[in-house]
């Protein structure tokens, strides 16, 4: 008699959002179902197979890693702290793969704490699969890490996890937001003048570094180390991961995903120069509150 494995909760739920997923995002957070289809169109457009079999190739590979599954690293970070740049340096390595901004709506967060640690873990991970750019069958020995701006999930993961917070100076936190995000900014406010999106974003950041004050995390990183001391930078944190630091690797990476580097087109590293009125910068730091002193920053 042949016995029939009964579907895994999580296959079944990640199988249902894959196919739709933008059924579970609200209408103003519909460019994460975008991201999401766009994602599994590359898949399919690499692999040669069909959707439905696309989705399945990434199920398979999230069972697979679920025995003895590689460390996921979250990067928590408010946005315009150059995580983006972080991200694929740390990749460059070869023993981290990119996972980008990997979000959750509502609804799927509240089914998956339904589920038992390992399998709600096993869901997490088979988007941070998808979102990895790469074969998921390629990734089963692969750390992933998600830049995600926020605190949500490392608290429903399971097993290995590391929490990186990433923080900037405040001040050019806001500014960047504000005045170097325009397609962000056409979604999130288009109508409101200057004056009133950057009060929003210093509403942004007060928020972030308050909620990270109260966090706990297992290495503090700064985008002004990164730009100032970089490979000392990037040692420090594949170090304080337990991964080999790498120096010569370090100074590779660096060179080439830094400004004028052969990468660094795959970062949105700002290349640009700044051109903001004095009254911004005034505005943003007088307005910040008093949380991101903690973290050594002066305005």
């Amino acid at each position: 008699m042949t016995v029939t494995r009964a579907p895994e909760r999580w296959a079944t739920m990640f199988r249902g959002y894959a196919r739709d997923p933008h059924a579970a995002w609200p209408e103003g957070q519909a460019r994460h179902g975008d991201k999401f289809v766009l994602m599994l169109d590359k898949l399919v457009t690499r692999t040669g197979l069909s959707r439905d079999e696309a989705i399945d190739s990434v199920v398979d590979a999230a069972r697979q890693r679920s025995n003895g599954r590689p460390m996921t690293l979250f990067l928590p970070n408010c946005g315009s702290s150059g995580s983006h740049w972080v991200e694929p340096m740390l990749a460059g390595f070869g023993d981290y793969a990119a996972g980008g901004e990997v979000y959750f709506p509502d609804g799927i967060r509240a089914r998956l704490r339904t589920l038992s640690p390992h399998a709600r873990t096993t869901f997490i991970d088979a988007v941070h699969l998808l979102h990895a750019r790469r074969e998921p069958r390629r990734l089963l020995k692969q750390r992933i890490i998600n830049t995600a701006h926020n605190w949500r999930m490392p608290d429903l993961f399971h097993g290995d996890v590391r929490t990186v917070v990433l923080t900037r100076h405040p001040v050019d936190i806001v500014i960047s937001r504000t005045f170097r995000k325009n397609s962000y900014r056409s979604v999130a406010a288009p109508t409101e003048d200057d004056r009133s999106y950057l009060l929003r974003n210093v509403n942004v950041v007060n928020s972030f570094f308050e909620n990270a004050s109260k966090r706990r995390w297992d290495f503090h990183l700064t985008f002004e180390d990164i730009r100032d001391n970089g490979v000392e930078a990037l040692m420090g944190l594949r170090s304080a991961l337990g991964s080999d630091p790498r120096p010569n690797r370090a100074k590779e990476v660096l060179e080439q995903y830094s400004e004028g580097g052969s990468k660094v087109e795959s970062t949105n590293l700002f290349k640009g120069q700044a051109s903001v009125q004095d009254w911004a910068r005034e505005l943003a730091a007088s307005s910040l509150g008093d949380h991101a002193r903690n973290f050594g920053y002066d305005y």
